[in-house]
Parts: structure tokens; sequence; C-alpha cells
């Protein structure tokens, strides 16, 4: 039988294992440990209460549940390096189809996808990127991930027609890089963190840049609908996800004196159009025009049809456009 490390030797077994790392670890308590990176960086605390409990379900797993530990801290030893302060200032929220991407990366492999029907939804919140660059399934992405984590994503709708998320991207002068989990672990640990400063700093940039609303007239529409910008052209790698931020929505909401709500549709990253008729017939011509629109992108992202009241999501709305054949929309 195993005999059962206590506490103390539970946590200096980690601690010897992160010795190899070369970090200044420190053992605060039994079951707590802390990583000071230097340069003025927050410290890491790792707490090993759960994974104790863990253990001593199943002493003869101890190398297995540190394991986990040991990977994730070398994800943030290798570079690029990000500051934590740079990344509070500078980090923003991109909307991603995950679905879209795994569809391209089948075409090019040579591949089919195929999805089975699903019901309902989960609903969770640089200049543009080369034109062949994905964040997600490239070649690239895979090797980032062994060294510094997977990207740092927050669910936003998956269901079987389209995966959307929000991936978190650090904003530089000439490029916008997707965040891994090695960046943010000694800064921001609890990822709900990450996502409010996130929304806060689009919010920023809506505030100093302002925006803009114009009309998008489309033949055979009856409803009005309204073309959302920054001022000046810029930023126009986040006009899908100002959807992500509540104030924003609610002052495009009050800027279309749409009590009831506005519908929105978001078919690029780079495209917001909204309408103040959220009745049945503005969902279709709303639905229509996504789905088009997505399709003529080169950064599709969603041909759904969102429903806001008060700046907050109400509704995600997939329409059946199988019956609607008729031209396609043009503007």
């Amino acid at each position: 039988m195993t005999d059962i490390l206590d506490e103390a030797d539970f946590t200096k077994r980690l601690l010897s294992k992160l010795a190899l790392l070369k970090l200044e670890v420190s053992q605060m308590e039994p079951l707590s440990l802390q990583i000071d990176y230097g340069g003025g960086e927050p410290r890491l605390t790792i707490h090993l209460d759960n994974v104790y409990e863990q253990y001593k379900q199943a002493p003869e797993k101890l190398d297995s549940l540190l394991q986990p530990f040991l990977t994730e801290i070398s994800w943030t030893l290798n570079s690029p390096r990000f500051p934590a302060r740079e990344i509070y200032e500078n980090v923003l929220p991109v909307m991603r189809n995950l679905s879209a991407q795994a569809k391209e990366a089948a075409a090019t492999e040579g591949q089919g996808i195929g999805q089975a029907p699903e019901e309902g939804a989960k609903v969770s919140g640089r200049p543009e990127l080369p034109e062949k660059e994905n964040w997600h399934g490239s070649e690239r992405d895979k090797q980032e991930s062994l060294a510094r984590g997977p990207l740092v994503r927050q669910e936003l709708v998956n269901r079987s027609e389209e995966h959307l998320v929000i991936q978190f991207a650090l904003k530089r002068e000439t490029e916008l890089c997707p965040l891994r989990m090695g960046d943010i672990l000694p800064s921001f640990p609890d990822e709900r963190q990450l996502a409010s400063i996130a929304m806060q700093n689009l919010k920023v940039i809506v505030l100093q840049t302002g925006l803009t609303m114009s009309e998008f007239p489309v033949d055979n529409f009856e409803n009005k609908l309204w073309l959302i910008g920054f001022r000046g052209g810029k930023h126009t790698e986040f006009l899908a996800s100002l959807i992500t931020v509540p104030e924003v929505m609610e002052s495009l909401e009050k800027a279309l004196s749409a009590a009831d709500g506005v519908l929105a549709i978001a078919p690029s990253v780079d495209q917001l159009l909204l309408c103040s008729n959220i009745d049945e017939e503005a969902v279709c011509e709303m639905g229509l025009l996504a789905g088009y629109l997505k399709r003529e992108s080169r950064q599709p992202v969603s041909g759904f049809v969102w429903r806001f009241k008060g700046g907050f999501l109400e509704r995600v709305q997939a329409v059946d456009l199988e019956e609607r054949t008729g031209n396609e929309p043009s503007s």
C-alpha cells in the first residue's frame, strides 16, 4: 500500500518539481505556493487543497495530479511575455466563429464537415489579420498551444449552426496579439476578471473615438437598417464585438428611439447592423441579410439575429431561409 504524504510533504513534492523550471517559488503554508516572476509583476499563488483531496483518494496518481501544475506554469515562462499592466490596459474582445474556421481548415485539407441538428442554444461575452491566418486550428496555433497554452476565450453561443466565442487579444500599434493561458495566469487567474476588463476597454474606445450610424438601404426590404461604425473608419476589427458591451448597445437603442429594443446582426468581424423594428418581418429580413453578408465575408462571424433590450441580450435567433428563396439582398 502506498504511503500517503501529509500536506507539508505533498507541497514540498511539487516545490521540488518546480525547482527544475528555475523559478523563485516560496511555500506560504502547507498546500499553498507562491511564484515570484520579478520585475514588479504580480505573484502567482497556487492553492493545492482540492488536488490534495484527490490525491488522498488515489495516492498512486501523485505524479499525474501534479503534472498539470507543471504544464501550466511552464506556459507562463515562454516568450512573448506581456506585462500585466499592458494586458490590463489593452486587452480587447474579438468575436470569432469557430465553426467557420473549422470548415475552412477542413476545406483546405480536402475534408468535409457534417454536424447533427441540435435544439436550443447555450448562451454564456490590428489592423485586420492576414487573410490566411487563423487563431484556431492552424499549425501555428498547435505549436503555440504547446508552448504557451490554449487561446483565452469565452463562450458566447454554441449551436449546431454556429459556435461563437469571444477571444481576448492584446492590441498593439501594428498588430493584434491573441492571448493564451500562459499570458494571463500570473496576472488574471480568474478569466472572468479578464472578460470584464476587455469589455471596459472596448467601451473606452467607443467613448474616445465615437460611433457613426448610417442608413443601409437594401432593395425590397420593408424595414430601415443602420450600419454602425467607428468615427474615422478606425477599430473595424471590433465592430461585431460591440454586442458584448451592454452600455454601448443601450446607447445605440436610445439613438434609434427603440423603446422595445433592437435587432442586431454581426455577419463579419467588421460589420454591425441594427434595426429598430423587432417584428417577425424584421427578423426575417435581418436573417436573410446576415446570411448573405456572412457568405460574402473573408472573416465571417454570425448569421444569427440578436435581440437586445436595455443593452442586454434577450434572444438569439436562427432564421430558416429555405422557404425564402427569392432574390439575394443587394444594398
